[in-house]
């Protein structure tokens, strides 16, 4: 969740290379697309034929970044801080810019989906 972000984030994008977890969390920002057949093995005919499958497809945003935040961990009260809301909006060129960059992703990513179920966490 966004309160990663009082720890370190990258962590987590680092365990995804392991080939021998299930963990998946290439980017963050990313999508995952699957697609679901319905088999209907109570088909009086064989001329029926079987549905077409079923697009689902999951963006996965970071909204922290598209909001233009960070969090730092203070050392000394890490734990009264590890839960705290981020701080407000930033006026730090690079976290806008990368703000940008995330809803720019977004944009397309909405645009260039073909799927028949679209959902965005």
């Amino acid at each position: 969740g966004n309160h990663d972000y009082c720890g370190d984030v990258t962590k987590q994008l680092k365990f995804s290379e392991d080939p021998n977890t299930r963990w998946s969390f290439p980017d963050y920002n990313h999508r995952i697309v699957r697609e679901f057949s319905i088999n209907d093995n109570n088909n009086e005919s064989d001329e029926e034929q079987p549905p077409p499958p079923v697009k689902l497809e999951i963006i996965l945003i970071d909204t922290i970044q598209l909001a233009g935040n960070l969090c730092y961990p203070n050392e000394n009260a890490f734990a009264e801080s590890y839960f705290a809301p981020p701080p407000g909006v930033s006026h730090d060129e690079a976290l806008t810019a990368r703000a940008a960059t995330t809803m720019d992703w977004i944009e397309v990513a909405l645009t260039e989906s073909d799927a028949d179920y679209l959902l965005v966490v």
